[in-house]
C-alpha cells in the first residue's frame, strides 16, 4: 500500500484499475481488505471498468494508530477522506461507505459538498 500524510497522520491507501473513480470507506474495527477486497466488491467494480480507491482509516489496518480519542472524531475522519481525494487529484469521485464508512461519507458530503460526486 502507498501512504500519505493527512493532517500529520500517515494514511495507507491502494488504487486499482482505471476509469471513473470510486472511493471505498470501510467500517469500524475493519480494514480495506476485510470490507472490500475479500467479499468481492473490488473485483466487481473493476469488472465494471471503475478505478477503485481504498484506504485504511486512521487507527485501522496499515494506517497510523493514535491514542488520543479526539483523533477519531467524525469530522477528522471525513477530513482524511477529503485529503485523500485531493492528494490523488480525483474530481468528484463516487464514494461508498460501509457502517462507520457510510457515516464518514455522509459527513464529507455535509462538510464539503463539492468534493464527492455521489
Amino acid at each position: 500500500m502507498e501512504k500519505f500524510q493527512s493532517d500529520g497522520v500517515e494514511i495507507a491507501y491502494q488504487v486499482e484499475g482505471e476509469g471513473a473513480p470510486i472511493v471505498l470507506v470501510h467500517g469500524f474495527a475493519s480494514t480495506h481488505a476485510a470490507n472490500w477486497i475479500n467479499p468481492g466488491w473490488v473485483a466487481q467494480l473493476l469488472d465494471m471498468g471503475r478505478q477503485v480507491v481504498m484506504y485504511d482509516l486512521r487507527g485501522h489496518g496499515q494506517s497510523a494508530l493514535l491514542y488520543d480519542p479526539e483523533a477519531y472524531r467524525l469530522s477528522g475522519l471525513a477530513q482524511d477522506l477529503k485529503n485523500l481525494i485531493e492528494h490523488l487529484g480525483l474530481k468528484r469521485p463516487d464514494v461508498m461507505g460501509y457502517s462507520l464508512g457510510a457515516m464518514i461519507a455522509l459527513r464529507l458530503g455535509v462538510d464539503a459538498p463539492d468534493v464527492p460526486g455521489s
